[in-house]
């Protein structure tokens, strides 16, 4: 017997039963879709943290969230390969029931396969952050963005970044 019509092709039916007659369950003439395959998508992937200095972290995630240089970018298992430019801001690891957050200062993230690497200028775990520290950074930060002499394009984006890091360091302080 070949395939019920008006089912999709993807989706085999299978006959049931050995009742003869009926248009329930049991019935020789009652269809149902043959079980599918699971998933060839893991539910979690590889997450590395490097800096110059240390491996930072090395874990199985669920989900990655980090500052890209043209704004935040978000990466769940299956996702496809990518090189970026990281910004100064927050990566936040989920999996295993937990989140780790870190401050991340520059770099590159790339996705390929099922592992994503973080290579980081500097990265600081949200534990490690004094919260005093944090704010009287981004103090000094934005003192310096009022200060004269300041005005040339590479001395406003390095401020800029200050204060994007600094008010990183800050924001997860508070979490």
């Amino acid at each position: 017997m070949g395939a019920a019509i008006g089912f999709h092709p993807s989706r085999r039916a299978s006959f049931c039963g050995p009742e003869v007659g009926s248009d329930g369950p049991g019935s020789r003439y009652h269809l149902r879709p043959a079980p599918q395959p699971e998933s060839p998508v893991a539910n979690s992937f590889r997450c590395s943290i490097v800096t110059p200095a240390q491996s930072t972290l090395s874990v199985d995630a669920d989900y990655v969230s980090f500052e890209a240089f043209d704004g935040q970018k978000g990466v769940m298992a299956g996702a496809s390969p990518f090189v970026v430019a990281l910004g100064a801001g927050p990566v936040r690891v989920q999996g295993g029931g937990t989140t780790r957050t870190f401050v991340v200062d520059g770099g590159f993230a790339q996705m390929q396969g099922n592992s994503l690497k973080i290579l980081a200028d500097a990265a600081i775990e949200s534990t490690a952050v004094d919260a005093t520290a944090a704010a009287a950074e981004l103090s000094k930060a934005n003192a310096k963005a009022t200060e004269a002499g300041n005005t040339s394009a590479a001395a406003r984006d390095r401020i800029e970044r200050d204060q994007r890091l600094a008010a990183a360091k800050v924001a997860i302080t508070r979490r």
